[in-house]
């Protein structure tokens, strides 16, 4: 019989590997499965298996363990030396990570809108896809719980599951973000706020999420075996690893044993309780096979009775004390518990209301009026009345260049969710996000311009100028208001809450869990192969032996080892260490009075429970990038001198100087083009025939006559040496 190792699709024997004889296979109720190998030589030469390399150990072609390698550990003494290698199983992984749930955050989501669906398909029609993502959770009538939009058309968008109406329907749409808590035995899904969770399902969201976590194909979940994991047991809050999950949900079936099918792949998590557990039978006295045994019968854990002694309270506050017993409770071998039970609640009292409040300063955008730009934009101009707006202008938009609007093109950017205020100061509260909306645009206009050389003095003349103005800011449809939300209505508290009841039949049940004889010991076994058969989460019996009682004594395996070279395995069973009295008056005592873990509906669905003196939840608002981005281009500037009579206009490059009678035009150097006259005359001045030295030019000249200075534009070069 062959010991194989499967690795980067070669198999080959764990010698051929360069393994040496003392390979060992060490597997264990709810610890990592190792498979550990020594290979012999120098400590500093390579290994064939890279870290997280799969591997698949065979025994004459059946699948007994599916792992990973970890790092190699290099030894050294004196002339000593080696590589040893383990290899771990799917547990492995559970140890590494921190579970988390997605919680929905109404802060993060798109504007509710009306959708038209099929029943049976996946296709949904809307008026618009601005704001929508691929990925968003999308909640409504006809949607199943957790469907998400997986891909965006026009006007439309393709659901990952199909609908279950027809017609419109009102929409929600939801992005999730992972928290660090994950509410073990209640799923928190959108649209239905909180689910309470079986054992079962529990164990197996715990594993998909761990497989998620690991990028897929580490771990599946199968099946779970025994009344136990159909329990509803109270939502408690978990802050740890996966493995910490998995042993919290476990701690309500204390006698169950998580089992891996090392036969598929990925491997394949099963759960079994004790009486549903396979049986697996060893014969008493069989030298070739039992090399060793111990067995010890556990009746230190036999109870003749129980008397759990509850000491709670009358409704009106008085102390009282109640008592729960089963079997015979006087004699010895009674475990005997005492319990405080709550006690009724403070008188009522009026808790006022939680409110939270936010400011918002919103401005109307009036496009298409003067004093509208003459308040927002930086024009230069002394009044509205210097401002004309050219026919089919202005127009308003979707910022194409803001991050926000990542990925809107065409005729979406016109839609601007009638977001006609521009924001001034506040900020869009997350709770109001179902009804208002934030939205970066830009409005662009031509504007005609009267620009004064001197504001003061229309004397000294003016300058008309043609520009296109750009502005971008943030805008909502909220008016400028204080808003506020109610976090935690006005309640009454106390006075309205039974003292606590003792739980019924907490006595009968520990009593049929501890009168039961147990087990526990060890028994190694050898033979040509080891007896690869036995696992953990199976219930062992010795056959044969002259403790008939050993028959049936249907003991949980813990831990199985092999010796693989020895052909030795060696099997630990016994009871469970978590099966102690306070434990099951714990645990039955969480069912009776099931309350959500913290928060769990505000992290639904973006509600508050309100009791249980929590305290109210602060939603985050969303951070506005304040201010007005201006963006301008002169199209058309004429200036006009303090006497009106000579105007400079510029256009495309050239400057066009006017007296009226005359027009001179002259290139963006400065070089005359041309002179035109009042009789249609043209003087055309050939360029090339002035030197570079003398370029012509119109020149501010001033001049003194009869004690009277004088200003003239003259045309003319610069002075030449002579």
């Amino acid at each position: 019989m062959d010991w194989t190792l499967e690795y980067d699709s070669t198999t080959q024997t764990l010698e051929a590997w360069g393994a040496d004889q003392s390979a060992t296979l060490s597997l264990q109720n709810q610890a990592v499965g190792t498979l550990t190998l020594h290979f012999p030589g120098m400590m500093d030469a390579d290994t064939p298996f890279a870290y997280k390399g799969k591997v698949v150990l065979r025994l004459n072609e059946d699948i007994v363990f599916r792992g990973i390698a970890l790092e190699p550990e290099r030894e050294g003494e004196g002339n000593s030396e080696g590589i040893t290698i383990q290899f771990v199983d799917a547990w492995w992984f559970l140890t590494q990570g921190t579970l988390t749930q997605t919680i929905y955050d109404k802060g993060q989501s798109a504007a509710a809108r009306t959708g038209t669906l099929t029943s049976g398909s996946a296709t949904v029609t809307v008026g618009s896809t601005t704001g929508l993502v691929v990925g968003m959770t999308v909640a409504g009538t006809g949607i199943p719980l957790d469907a998400t939009i997986s891909a965006l058309g026009s006007g439309e968008f393709t659901l990952s599951v199909h609908a279950t109406a027809d017609g419109e329907q009102s929409l929600r749409f939801l992005t999730g973000t992972p928290s660090t808590l994950y509410a073990v035995f209640a799923r928190l899904r959108l649209g239905s706020g909180v689910v309470r969770s079986t054992i079962a399902q529990t164990l197996s969201d715990i594993i998909t999420a761990c497989d998620v976590h690991h990028a897929g194909g580490v771990m599946q979940f199968g099946a779970c075996h025994g009344d136990a994991f159909s329990l509803l047991p109270q939502p408690v809050d978990v802050q740890g690893t996966f493995e910490t999950a998995m042993r919290t949900a476990l701690g309500f079936a204390p006698d169950a044993i998580p089992v891996l099918n090392y036969a598929t792949d990925p491997p394949t998590f099963d759960f079994y309780q004790r009486a549903a557990a396979e049986a697996q039978s060893v014969a008493f006295g069989d030298q070739q096979v039992m090399i060793s045994q111990q067995i010890h019968e556990r009746r230190d854990l036999l109870v003749s009775g129980v008397r759990i002694i509850y000491h709670r309270f009358l409704t009106d506050g008085t102390p009282a004390t109640s008592i729960d017993s089963a079997g015979d409770s006087s004699g010895p071998g009674v475990i005997q518990v005492e319990m405080q039970l709550y006690a009724p609640t403070s008188p009522p009292r009026v808790v006022p209301a939680v409110v939270e409040t936010q400011w918002l300063k919103t401005v109307p955008t009036i496009e298409d009026d003067t004093d509208w730009w003459f308040k927002n934009a930086e024009l230069g101009v002394k009044t509205k009345d210097d401002i004309t707006i050219d026919t089919g202008t202005p127009k308003i938009g979707l910022d194409p260049d803001a991050p926000e609007n990542e990925g809107i093109t065409g005729t979406d950017l016109d839609d601007v969710s009638g977001c006609d205020k521009r924001i001034v100061e506040g900020s869009i509260p997350a709770w109001l996000s179902d009804t208002a909306h934030l939205r970066y645009i830009r409005v662009g206009a031509f504007l005609n311009l009267t620009i004064w050389n001197d504001p003061d003095d229309e004397a000294k003349g003016k300058r008309k100028v043609k520009r296109r103005i750009i502005l971008k800011f943030a805008a909502t449809d909220l008016g400028t208001n204080l808003y506020e939300n109610t976090v935690v209505a006005e309640r009454v508290e106390g006075g309205t809450y039974d003292p606590e009841n003792p739980p019924a039949g907490v006595a009968a049940a520990i009593l049929a869990a501890q009168s039961v004889l147990q087990f526990q010991g060890s028994i190694q076994l050898t033979d040509d192969d080891c007896a690869v058969t036995f696992k953990p989460g199976q219930v062992l019996n010795v056959t044969g032996a002259e403790q008939e009682a050993w028959a049936a004594m249907d003991a949980q395996i813990q831990t199985v080892t092999h010796q693989i070279h020895l052909g030795t395995t060696v099997i630990s069973f016994g009871p469970a260490e978590h099966l102690a009295p306070q434990d099951y008056l714990e645990i039955m005592r969480r069912l009776m009075r099931w309350k959500p873990a913290l928060d769990l509906a505000a992290r639904a669905d973006d509600t508050t429970s309100g009791g249980g003196g929590d305290g109210a939840i602060h939603h985050p608002s969303t951070q506005v990038r304040f201010g007005i981005t201006q963006a301008d281009n002169v199209l058309e500037q004429k200036d006009v001198d303090s006497m009106g009579s000579i105007e400079r206009v510029t256009v495309s490059g050239k400057e066009v100087w006017s007296d009226g009678t005359t027009t001179i035009t002259v290139d963006c150097s400065g070089k005359v083009i041309s002179i035109v006259g009042a009789e249609s005359k043209q003087v055309l001045i050939d360029l090339d025939d002035l030197p570079a030295s003398a370029v012509a030019k119109f020149r501010l000249q001033e001049f003194c006559e009869g004690g009277v200075t004088y200003t003239a534009y003259v045309l003319m070069t610069a002075p030449t040496v002579v």
